[in-house]
């Protein structure tokens, strides 16, 4: 009885070797993952300088473009860093990917 590779074969690329994960140290085990989230504190950021930018706005009589701008950049932020490459193996998350 043979062992199953837990890492799926179209996974696997021709440079695995190079590739390979820091903490199980399987060749070729990275997958892209959308589940994982992480920091998305400059996404935040950017939504909530939209936010006081459309208060101000109100007040100031700036109009609502830098606010329009503020918040579409900050959504845009928030789902760049919304995938993660994870290792199948051991499930380490790689952010630097």
């Amino acid at each position: 009885m043979g062992i199953a590779d837990p890492v799926d074969v179209a996974a696997r690329t021709a440079g695995a070797a190079d590739d390979a994960c820091p903490s199980c140290d399987t060749p070729g085990a990275w997958k892209l993952s959308s589940r994982h989230r992480f920091n998305p504190f400059g996404g935040v950021t950017l939504l909530v300088l939209g936010f006081w930018t459309a208060v101000a706005g109100l007040v100031v009589d700036i109009g609502w473009m830098p606010a329009a701008a503020l918040a579409i950049s900050g959504v845009a932020v928030m789902l760049w860093k919304r995938t993660a490459m994870v290792c199948q193996v051991c499930g380490m998350i790689d952010a630097r990917r």
